[in-house]
């Protein structure tokens, strides 16, 4: 693979991530199907392993002894993960990735005390530790469309597994390149990832940045994609903020830890902790999976930009919202009515659709009614978009009136 030019961008390493995978299967307790077992058991190849036949019996215990380990640590992960005290990988859709980023849920970790330690780099038995919370968070997703079926969901789990411990790590990027659905946005993200990684200093910029600058960044554009990692530069993009803190004062959005050597700390440990942020409003909206990237995202059809997202966000963490959130999610009715879409097992793919019930309704209201007030605020620092709007609606006016010559005065007014 690597002999392929093209494909050295999205392949590196190749034979690193195969010893991972071997290592990996070796300390499972699957190991038991691994060629090398079988073949000492039998007693045959012995020289390809480098063994002579009195030490076969020793070798076989130790794999032994690692499938009992691997079985051990599953079994432990399956009761971690069901309880809660361990996570996955980020959901697989994008809604749900950023509603575990609102709410501080950290993927790879175990929950200790206060705290998300992380096991990401635990290797062998990370991956162990993923594919149990994996499957927990993937057995039953409320109100899922996409995985209603076990063999997506497995295959679901399997590519993420092989993409994170392996060679594969490229094809998900090859696939966005080649699909001609892939929106706009991930070509671009995939584009400055592969620029960005053929520039000088690109880890030790990353790290940097991590440390000097926890706040994640709006970034939009090719240039804003590829330096939004990088310190210096990374500090002059337009910051996200947290529009559900408890701290009405405008806060920036921050995944890591807010402390700066205790990011310092994380990045040069194999064992990051960050503190758990326990908000029972953040924990509800990832419970209803509340679209919260569309939401923020455009307003009135108009794509929002990186500097316009900012805005809107500042000036909605500065709002009403989260004591309104407040109120309906402490309701008795509200907590009752989505325990009984819980309990009866409701699907979207049954026609139960989460946008349609009355819980999900409420609060996407409170969004909606805050967002429209933040929005005021944008629109007098934002002219051109305010235009934007105004030639959006007008168009979109004249093509519902059904007549072609309807447009023409539009088109003299140089919309």
């Amino acid at each position: 693979i690597q002999e392929w030019p093209v494909a050295r961008a999205f392949f590196p390493f190749v034979r690193t991530g195969v010893n991972a995978l071997d290592l990996t299967f070796q300390s499972s307790p699957l190991a038991f199907m691994h060629k090398k077992y079988k073949d000492l058991s039998q007693g045959i190849h012995l020289k390809d392993y480098g063994l002579q036949p009195n030490e076969v019996a020793g070798e076989l215990a130790m794999m032994q002894g690692r499938m009992a380990v691997g079985g051990a640590i599953a079994g432990m992960s399956f009761i971690a993960a069901m309880s809660g005290n361990m996570t996955g990988d980020y959901p697989r859709d994008k809604e749900g990735r950023d509603l575990w980023k609102a709410a501080g849920i950290q993927p790879y970790s175990f929950k200790v005390g206060n705290a998300w330690v992380s096991y990401k780099e635990l290797e062998p038995w990370n991956t162990i530790f993923s594919v149990s919370a994996n499957m927990v968070q993937n057995g039953d997703t409320l109100g899922e469309a996409y995985l209603d079926e076990w063999t997506e969901k497995v295959a679901y789990m399997a590519s993420a597994v092989l993409i994170d411990k392996s060679m594969l790590s490229g094809v998900k990027d090859l696939t966005d390149i080649f699909n001609p659905q892939r929106s706009e946005g991930a070509l671009t993200r995939v584009f400055s990832k592969y620029a960005r990684a053929h520039l000088p200093y690109q880890g030790l910029m990353g790290q940097l940045g991590k440390i000097m600058d926890g706040n994640q960044k709006e970034a939009q554009t090719f240039m804003e994609q590829m330096w939004k990692r990088d310190a210096f530069v990374k500090s002059t993009l337009p910051p996200k903020y947290d529009i559900l803190n408890k701290d009405r004062s405008g806060k920036p959005l921050n995944l890591a830890a807010e402390n700066p050597l205790l990011r310092f700390l994380n990045s040069t440990s194999p064992i990051a902790v960050v503190p758990i942020n326990n908000d029972f409003v953040k924990q509800a909206l990832v419970d209803i999976h509340y679209n919260l990237p569309e939401v923020m995202s455009t307003y009135k059809g108009v794509v929002l930009n990186s500097k316009q997202r900012s805005e809107l966000q500042k000036y909605m963490s500065m709002g009403p919202l989260r004591k309104e959130l407040e109120a309906i999610i402490r309701n008795p009715t509200w907590q009752k009515e989505l325990q009984n879409y819980k309990d009866m097992n409701r699907l979207e793919s049954d026609g139960y659709k989460l946008t349609h019930q009355r819980f999900y309704r409420q609060v996407a209201r409170a969004f909606n009614r805050n967002k429209d007030i933040a929005w005021q605020q944008v629109l007098l620092n934002n002219p051109e978009l305010r235009k934007a709007i105004s030639v959006s609606q007008a168009k979109e006016a004249r093509s519902k009136a059904g007549s072609g010559y309807n447009i023409q005065p539009l088109r003299r007014h140089g919309f």
